[in-house]
């Protein structure tokens, strides 16, 4: 490594205290998104720390996906709250950490691994990591007279949503989460007042004043891409010539 003081580890349950304050500093989150997230999609096994005398002072969680390509569905990465401590900032400790990932990464055969930038800065940050722009937000277009019937999310709701995600996208170009990551991007957004149109087949979900989240199926509502959304650093040699890119949505941001 070339910090010869500070080493790069998987974190521990005794290390948590420590993630939630340095979360807390750099994001703002309130206490019962974080906990509620290392409970569920963030366990201590999915997280890397630098740690240096005792103290974390840079971390980011590994969060598992598939993404299907020509057929096959391949293990992907999603890389989630990266976070360096204002003393330890300018260091390269971030840098060191998704070069680790990255390695380890490779020999485990994973296919990709998948970030959203923040800013325009942490974008033109990660690029010099490896990354580079590959998905596009979707726009879709709904009739106004279909969100009268909206209704709040409930845990049945939430479930049925799943279901019909799953079957919707089976077989579809894009990146598929796991049921507890949906689950816990669904319950957050039914905390914060989210809303569903949900048919036998269909489903138009909205956040606050009624903005689209997610409109399944593609046929129905999905009508073009634009502006660069999220990043990916492939593991393996790849070459994708077609401008066709998977449908990305749901990543926790």
């Amino acid at each position: 490594m070339k910090f010869s003081y500070a080493m790069i580890r998987k974190a521990q349950i005794i290390d948590i205290p420590q993630i939630v304050l340095l979360w807390q500093i750099s994001f703002g989150d309130s206490d019962e998104y974080i906990y509620s997230f290392l409970e569920t999609v963030g366990r201590e096994d999915r997280c890397f720390v630098v740690e240096s005398e005792g103290k974390i002072c840079s971390m980011l969680f590994l969060l598992p996906a598939m993404m299907h390509v020509n057929g096959t569905s391949r293990n992907v990465e999603y890389i989630y709250a990266c976070a360096t401590s204002p003393e330890h900032r300018a260091q390269g400790l971030m840098r060191e950490l998704l070069d680790f990932t990255f390695n380890q990464a490779k020999v485990q055969s994973v296919f990709a691994q998948i970030l959203i930038p923040a800013s325009e800065q942490l974008s033109q940050y990660y690029k010099q990591s490896g990354f580079k722009s590959f998905f596009s937000k979707s726009n879709f277009v709904v009739d106004r007279q279909e969100l009268a019937s909206a209704q709040p999310l409930t845990e049945n709701l939430i479930q049925e949503i799943i279901d019909i995600r799953t079957r919707i996208l089976k077989s579809e170009f894009v990146v598929q989460w796991s049921e507890e990551h949906l689950k816990f991007t669904l319950k957050d957004l039914a905390k914060n007042g989210g809303k569903v149109v949900i048919t036998e087949d269909s489903y138009i979900l909205l956040a606050g004043e009624n903005r689209v989240i997610e409109a399944l199926p593609f046929s129905k509502y999905l009508t073009s891409t634009e502006e660069d959304f999220a990043m990916i650093r492939f593991c393996e040699e790849v070459d994708f010539e077609s401008a066709t890119r998977p449908y990305f949505n749901f990543g926790l941001d």
